[in-house]
């Protein structure tokens, strides 16, 4: 068949039986009254289709990978705003009957 190294797609591993249905699909025509005769796949075709296979199980494997560390990654970023919100409230806040008014500097001031 084509896709002799397919062994898994989505997370579940591909039967034999599986695999060797897919290499008997009929081709587009059939079905519709019209008999093709069986032909051997382009070696273009069959290059193409391999490498789409091996982009198709790349990106499978980077979005496992996502999944497996999304739950992790953003636990710590919230674990990490917590603590500095806990550190915030931690500091002495100055009350608002204690604060100083602000008023400019000797040197802003404008002279006439």
């Amino acid at each position: 068949g084509i896709l002799p190294q397919l062994e898994e797609i989505n997370g579940r591993k591909v039967e034999p039986l599986e695999l060797a249905a897919v290499t008997d699909l009929p081709t587009s025509g059939a079905g519709k009254g019209k008999t093709r005769r069986k032909q051997p796949p382009d070696e273009d075709l069959i290059g193409m289709v391999e490498s789409l296979v091996l982009h198709a199980c790349n990106v499978d494997d980077k979005i496992q990978a996502v999944h497996t560390h999304f739950e992790d990654a953003v636990r710590e970023v919230i674990s990490e705003a917590w603590n500095d919100v806990m550190a915030l409230e931690a500091k002495p806040t100055v009350r608002s009957s204690e604060a100083v008014p602000w008023r400019p500097r000797e040197s802003s001031k404008r002279t006439r």
